[in-house]
């Protein structure tokens, strides 16, 4: 038996399927959608979405229709990471979401996978590496959380660190100004300041990268860097309320979900001009991701955590187009069986698609929903 397990993880490492076509599914009467099993959203450029399974990543240019597999990412052999290609090890360890895609506005790919940053400037045809994530692996940390990356109007990226292990550590926002060739450290955050970075986002109205920070209310913080300048401004900190894993952001607001396991979670804004923050809606479980589509729409995503002691076991997502009135739309219950969260993710981008991936959850499992309207 141990033996037909090692051919098959084995077999599965490289092995990789060359097309995925979506099924039609009716999710309610009122709400119909496209599903791809298997696949994380990472990516939306109108039409155009870029997902991955593993380190394999496919494009769709049928609003998700269809997917055809693109590139594999050259985790290397000698690594333990090369161990997440197969499919097979990701759902025994829920660690299906192991690979971070950002397209630049050059056009440069930069990927964050296996405890590395590749980048790619001829469409995933070739990559370089270049650099490594200090937090990564059993008992490190993730190296970089989902919206933890950020191009600014100048074409500077940034990201920020995401750790697990227990102690205090300095966690840093790193910075590209080279079109990801080379990295820096920004912004350090001191030993016992902050746990981990949970946000690192561009603020197109405001002009300026907005973090967010974690766990506890001394580490939870909310707050901005001016383009050009490396000094962080706190707008809020001290509370579980405003513990974050990602904002969004209009002209007038800017808006997050709590991202808080212990007490009731609400989706909060804050007022730009006055930065006071205002309660909206009571989501149960803590909330983990969100997106803006083109149009306006915003959507969040909640999250059922395996050390849960409050909400509900569904992972639910919540719509709103004028940021006051949040109904939720589609829900699924999570099973994590003690190891890791479920949850659903969200792609980085612009599209007016409302497309995301549940992930370790009942029905729609590791599955990519594109919503019809």
């Amino acid at each position: 038996m141990l033996f037909v397990g090692s051919v098959l993880i084995y077999f599965d490492m490289f092995h990789d399927v060359k097309k995925i076509e979506a099924k039609k599914i009716t999710i309610n009467e009122d709400l119909r959608a496209h599903k791809s099993r298997d696949l994380i959203i990472q990516f939306a450029n109108g039409d155009t979405l870029w997902a991955n399974r593993g380190y394999t990543f496919y494009k769709s240019a049928d609003e998700g229709r269809t997917f055809k597999k693109y590139f594999r990412i050259p985790i290397p052999l000698t690594s333990i990471s090369f161990f997440g290609n197969s499919d097979l090890l990701r759902n025994q360890f829920r660690t299906q979401d192991i690979s971070e895609l950002k397209i630049l506005k050059s056009g440069t790919f930069i990927i964050f996978a296996g405890g590395y940053i590749f980048r790619s400037s001829d469409g995933g045809n070739s990559f370089d590496k270049v650099g490594s994530l200090r937090y990564f692996g059993m008992g490190e940390g993730r190296g970089v959380l989902p919206q933890g990356i950020a191009e600014d109007k100048n074409g500077n990226i940034y990201f920020g660190e995401y750790l697990r292990k227990q102690g205090d550590f300095e966690v840093t926002i790193y910075k590209s100004t080279d079109d990801g060739l080379s990295w820096e450290p920004f912004y350090s955050f001191p030993p016992g300041k902050i746990r981990h970075i949970h946000a690192v986002q561009y603020d197109p109205y405001g002009e300026k990268i907005w973090v967010a920070t974690g766990d506890r209310d001394h580490e939870s913080k909310i707050g901005y860097f001016r383009l050009g300048s490396n000094d962080f401004t706190v707008v809020f900190s001290g509370s579980q309320k405003y513990r974050a894993v990602s904002l969004q952001f209009s002209e007038n607001f800017i808006y997050w979900g709590m991202d808080a396991p212990s007490v009731e979670s609400f989706i909060y804004r804050m007022n730009r001009y006055n930065q006071k923050d205002e309660k909206l809606k009571s989501i149960g479980n803590p909330a983990y991701y969100s997106y803006k589509t083109k149009d306006g729409l915003m959507l969040l995503g909640t999250v059922v955590e395996h050390i849960r002691v409050s909400g509900d076991p569904y992972v639910k997502i919540f719509m709103s187009q004028n940021g006051i009135k949040w109904e939720k739309v589609m829900q699924d219950l999570g099973l994590y069986e003690g190891r890791g969260h479920a949850f659903n993710r969200f792609p980085r981008g612009e599209t007016n698609l409302k497309v995301f991936t549940f992930l370790n959850t009942d029905k729609y499992h590791n599955s990519l929903i594109v919503l019809e309207d």
